[in-house]
C-alpha cells in the first residue's frame, strides 16, 4: 500500500510543479513575448487539453496497462515541455502547452485512481490530503523557482519548463523500477456478491459450490482488441474535444480580440451547443462504454461532487492566476517577489487539507467540510475584492490565508464523497469508482478552464475601458499597457509621465478586482453545491 501511495503521488508532481512554476512567470512571458491577449491561453491551453481528455484517460486505467499508462503519459508530458523551452513564439508556446496538457491528463487520473487502489475506504481521506501536501511542496517551491527563473538573465523563464526534464525522468525511474501494477480485480472494481464469491461464501455463510449453491460464474473470456477499442468510446472524446475547445475559443475572444456579435465567437458557441447535443446523444447511446457514464452522471453525489469542483477550481485558478498580476503590476514586485507573496494561499490551503483529511477519516460525515470549507472560501474571495493600490501587507497576506482555509477544508470533498458511495456499492457501482474520480478530475479541470478564460475576458475588457477613461491618455499609451505583461514599464518615466503613474495603476487595479467578482461568484455557487450531498 505505501509503496503504491508513494509511486502515486510521486508521479502526479512534475506536472503539477510546472504549473506552479510557470504561473508566477506568464507576465514576463507575456512581456516578452508582447501578448498580454494571450496570457489566458498560457495555463488555458494545458488545462483544455487536459480537461478534455481526463474522462477518457480516467477509462484508460481500467482497461490497460496501469505502469505503461503512467509512463506514457509522463513522456508526452516531458516532449510539451520541451516544446514550451524552445518556442519562438506565443503560439509554439500555446501548443507545447497543449502538449503537455494530454500528459496531465494522464498523471492525474492515474494519481487520484491509484489512491483510491491504496487502501481501506476509512483512510482514503487521510491519504488524498497527502496528496494535498505534495501539492503543498510543489505550491512552496514553485512560485518562487518560476521567479526566480523569470528574474534571472541567464535562465530565463524557458527554464520553467526545461526544470520538468529532470523531474519526469526521475519519475520515470522510480515508476519503471519499483511500481507494481495492482490486480486486474482490484482495477475493474467489484460489487460485495463478487467479493463473497471471490472469498468463497454465499449469502447463507456457507462455502460456495456446495450443493444448493449457485453454481461459480465462470471467468470471462480476455476481451478482443476490437472490444478494448470500443470501452474507450473514440465517439465520445471526438466530440468532448471539440466542444471544450469551442467554449472556451468563445470566452476567450467575446468582447476582447472580437465582438460578440462576430462571426468567430457566435460560430463557436454554435459549434459548441450542437456538439453538447451530439456528446449527449453518443453518451445516452454508448450505455456502459460511454465517455460520462449516464448511470454515474445522474447519481446526487456525483452532480452535487462535479458542481462543487468546477466552481471552486473556476474561482481558484481565476485568483491564482490574477493575483500575481497585483503583486508585479499593482505592487511593483519582481516576479520572484510575487512567487513568495502567493504563498500564504497555497500553503494554507495545503496544510489546513492534511488535517481536514485526517478528521475526515475520523467521522462518517463528509458533509459538514463541503458546507464550511466553502463557506470560508466565499468569504475571503470577497475580500480580495476590497485590495487597493495602496492595501497593506496584513489584508492582501491575511485575505489569501482565509481563502487556503477554505479551500483546504473543502477541496478534497467531492472526491471522499464519490469515494464512499462507490463502496457502499448503492448511489454508485464499486466498479464506476474509477469513472467517478474521473469526472471529478475533469470537473475540476473544466472549472479551471473556465475560470481562466472568463476571468481574464472580463480583466481585458475592464483594462481596456478604465484606461481610457484616464485623463491625458494617448492611444499609443493604452496599447503598450495592453500589450505588456508586467507594470515594470509604467514605472518608467518614457513611457508614462509620473503624474499619470498613480491614475493608470487604480485603474489597473480595478480590473484586476473585476477578476476577483468572478472568483466571488463562482465561489459562491460552490458553496451552493455542497449542499446538495445525499
Amino acid at each position: 500500500m505505501h509503496r503504491r501511495l508513494r509511486d502515486g503521488c510521486g508521479q502526479h508532481h512534475p506536472g503539477y510543479t510546472n504549473t506552479r512554476t510557470a504561473a508566477t512567470a506568464i507576465p514576463r512571458i507575456a512581456d516578452d513575448f508582447r501578448s498580454l491577449d494571450d496570457v489566458g491561453w498560457y495555463r488555458s491551453a494545458y488545462l483544455v487539453a487536459s480537461t478534455a481528455l481526463q474522462p477518457s484517460l480516467g477509462k484508460v486505467y481500467t482497461i490497460l496497462n496501469v505502469k505503461w499508462t503512467y509512463l506514457a503519459g509522463l513522456v508526452v508530458f516531458e516532449v510539451g515541455s520541451v516544446v514550451c523551452a524552445l518556442a519562438p513564439s506565443s503560439g509554439a508556446l500555446i501548443a507545447g502547452r497543449t502538449v503537455a496538457g494530454v500528459g496531465g491528463a494522464a498523471l492525474y487520473s492515474g494519481a487520484v485512481n491509484i489512491l483510491a487502489l491504496a487502501a481501506p475506504l476509512r483512510v482514503r481521506p487521510l491519504l488524498f490530503s497527502l496528496l494535498t501536501g505534495m501539492f503543498a511542496i510543489a505550491s512552496l517551491v514553485g512560485p518562487p523557482l518560476g521567479g526566480v527563473f523569470a528574474d534571472s538573465p541567464a535562465l530565463t523563464w524557458r527554464w520553467c519548463f526545461w526544470i520538468n526534464l529532470p523531474l519526469g525522468a526521475f519519475a520515470f525511474a522510480v515508476i519503471l523500477g519499483v511500481f507494481r501494477v495492482p490486480s486486474a480485480r482490484k482495477l475493474e472494481g467489484s460489487d460485495p456478491e463478487s467479493e463473497r464469491l471471490r472469498q468463497g461464501t454465499t449469502d447463507h455463510g456457507g462455502p460456495s459450490g456446495t450443493v444448493g449453491s449457485p453454481p461459480l460464474p465462470q471467468p470471462p473470456l480476455a476481451p478482443s482488441l476490437l472490444q478494448k477499442a470500443a470501452r474507450f468510446d473514440p465517439l465520445g472524446t471526438l466530440l468532448l474535444v471539440p466542444a471544450v475547445v469551442c467554449l472556451l475559443l468563445a470566452l476567450q475572444w467575446g468582447g476582447t480580440k472580437y465582438a460578440w456579435g462576430d462571426a468567430r465567437v457566435w460560430g463557436c458557441l454554435l459549434a459548441f451547443g450542437l456538439l453538447t447535443i451530439a456528446l449527449v446523444s453518443s453518451q445516452l447511446w454508448g450505455g456502459d462504454n460511454a465517455t460520462l457514464p449516464p448511470r454515474v452522471m445522474r447519481q446526487r453525489t456525483v452532480i452535487a461532487g462535479a458542481l462543487q469542483m468546477a466552481c471552486s477550481a473556476a474561482a481558484m485558478f481565476a485568483q491564482n492566476f490574477f493575483l500575481p498580476f497585483y503583486f508585479q503590476v499593482v505592487l511593483g514586485t519582481t516576479a520572484t517577489g510575487s512567487g513568495v507573496l502567493i504563498l500564504p494561499y497555497v500553503v494554507t490551503m495545503a496544510v489546513i487539507g492534511i488535517f481536514a483529511g485526517a478528521g475526515m477519516s475520523r467521522v462518517s460525515s463528509y458533509k459538514p467540510f463541503g458546507w464550511v470549507g466553502t463557506a470560508i472560501f466565499v468569504i475571503g474571495s470577497g475580500l480580495l475584492y476590497t485590495l487597493k493600490v495602496d492595501s497593506p501587507t496584513a489584508s492582501y497576506i491575511g485575505f489569501q490565508v482565509i481563502i487556503g482555509v477554505g479551500t483546504g477544508i473543502a477541496w478534497q470533498v467531492p472526491f471522499v464523497a464519490v469515494q464512499r458511495a462507490s463502496a457502499k456499492g448503492k448511489a454508485i457501482k464499486a466498479s464506476d469508482g474509477p469513472i467517478a474520480n474521473a469526472l471529478m478530475a475533469f470537473f475540476n479541470s473544466l472549472g479551471a478552464s473556465l475560470g481562466i478564460s472568463i476571468a481574464q475576458n472580463v480583466f481585458a475588457s475592464s483594462l481596456q475601458n478604465r484606461l481610457a477613461a484616464v485623463p491625458g491618455i494617448t492611444a499609443v499609451q493604452i496599447a503598450t499597457i495592453m500589450n505588456a505583461g508586467t507594470g515594470v514599464g509604467l514605472r518608467d518615466p518614457n513611457v508614462l509621465p509620473s503624474e499619470m503613474l498613480l491614475p493608470v495603476l487604480t485603474q489597473y487595479n480595478s480590473a484586476i478586482r473585476s477578476t476577483f467578482i468572478v472568483a466571488t461568484v463562482f465561489s459562491g455557487l460552490g458553496f451552493l453545491a455542497s449542499l446538495l450531498y445525499d
